[in-house]
């Protein structure tokens, strides 16, 4: 298949044709599903299969984010476990594609987005991996094998090969930087600015900054006009970015001067973007704008996420670079107080300890009496049956629990430690 004619299946959102044409085998209606996540109806139509590896197509008014893709597969693999799924929208031709892919320690699903086909080289790459001859025997555990092969995710791998570069652009960035003159000091700063133009990165993503994704390289290109004669005579760094960081990331409150160049920027109360110990220290630090057009270059490169998801193209960051970084790279980390906490334990934290907190203040407020026992909020959840349970304890509640684990249940009665004996043997 030409490039052409790949891209017309695409614009066109012509599936089964472009199947059919890479070997796959038509898709009976039977095949087709239908699924309900948080109240949106997904038809699925099965429009190829191959031995049983069945593609679907689901057109929607928007497209799923990360965490629906998820709810969606959950419902989806009780009907078919191995599959491809390609959302459409009507007029557009933003597609996305997902498919579980398994991994040695889990199920994972990854995904490929594409604004317009222009944007679909990986998937163009990736078309002899999912072509099959008309006479080619194959089994169902060959084309999921194929599949997952050719959309598996090296993490490991995508991570380093960014850490890789940043390694260099740290390098060059240090370059840049006047006014430290200890080589020492001038490699610690390059971190510190480094990383919090990477916290940026991934914030302006989801249009936290003045809601322009390309919120830095616009200001950057925004200050160098703004310089010359009777104009604006401060560098990126000093005229604009330091005011950023101080005066507007690390301050509550913005007045309209500030919200004039600078736009809407939110408050993080955090300590990244605190007056750092060496900008006291040296009082002339300056950077010249080559660094940062430089550094924007090497970021631009990269797809910034701020959640969990896994993309098969390779270029997608996530948070999780940020813990690799401060792990292999930050000078005296220790000191800094610069350790990454994986996502596991921050959504344990998030959910048990911040929300309920956030409960309790907005209870102390004029709109507390939502929360009261019978309150709008806890009368909601009352009533919303299984939905904000988790789903791994929706299962067995009714059931009686066996012998062994029911002697244990009791803590006002003595030998307790012995009545809870086997309650650490595995489940048959």
């Amino acid at each position: 298949m030409n490039r052409s004619t790949f891209n017309q299946y695409l614009t066109f959102a012509q599936f089964a044709e472009f199947f059919n044409e890479l070997g796959w085998d038509k898709a009976g209606n039977q095949l087709d599903t239908a699924i309900t996540v948080d109240e949106i109806d997904y038809e699925c139509k099965a429009v190829s299969q191959k031995r049983g590896f069945i593609i679907y197509v689901a057109e929607v008014d928007a497209i799923p984010q990360n965490a629906q893709c998820r709810k969606i597969d959950i419902k989806l693999r009780r009907y078919s476990n191995d599959y491809i799924l390609i959302f459409t929208k009507p007029g557009s031709e933003q597609h996305l594609w997902i498919t579980p892919v398994k991994t040695v320690e889990k199920r994972d699903l990854v995904t490929i987005e594409y604004q317009n086909p222009a944007q679909a080289e990986f998937l163009f790459s990736k078309l002899s991996d999912i072509s099959f001859d008309l006479d080619e025997e194959v089994t169902i555990v060959d084309v999921t094998t194929r599949i997952h092969k050719a959309f598996e995710v090296n993490a490991s791998k995508i991570t380093k090969d960014f850490f890789a570069g940043f390694k260099q652009q740290h390098k060059s960035f240090a370059n840049f930087i006047k006014g430290i003159e200890v080589e020492g000091d001038k490699q610690w700063y390059a971190s510190v600015m480094l990383n919090r133009l990477m916290f940026c990165y991934f914030i302006q993503k989801k249009g936290f900054l003045n809601f322009d994704e390309h919120y830095l390289r616009n200001k950057l290109k925004w200050t160098k006009e703004q310089q010359g004669e009777n104009q604006f005579f401060s560098s990126f760094y000093k005229g604009f970015l330091l005011m950023l960081f101080r005066g507007g990331l690390n301050t509550p409150t913005h007045n309209t001067d500030f919200e004039k160049t600078y736009g809407r920027i939110p408050y993080l109360n955090g300590g990244m973007f605190d007056e750092h110990q060496l900008e006291k220290q040296y009082a002339d630090i300056d950077i010249d704008d080559q660094a940062f057009e430089t550094l924007f270059d090497f970021f631009d490169k990269w797809r910034w996420h701020l959640d969990t998801r896994i993309t098969a193209t390779g270029k997608d960051i996530n948070p999780d670079v940020l813990g690799y970084i401060f792990e292999q790279y930050i000078n005296d980390r220790a000191q800094m107080g610069a350790y990454y906490t994986k996502e596991d334990i921050t959504e344990y934290i998030g959910k048990n300890c911040i929300i309920p907190f956030l409960m309790d203040e907005v209870a102390k407020t004029s709109s507390g009496k939502h929360f009261t026992t019978d309150g709008y909020v806890w009368q909601t959840v009352k009533n919303s049956g299984h939905k904000y349970i988790y789903n791994a304890v929706k299962k067995g509640i009714e059931q009686p629990l066996p012998d062994y684990i029911e002697a244990g249940i009791d803590t006002t009665q003595p030998n307790l430690l012995e009545r809870r004996a086997r309650w650490n043997e595995p489940k048959q």
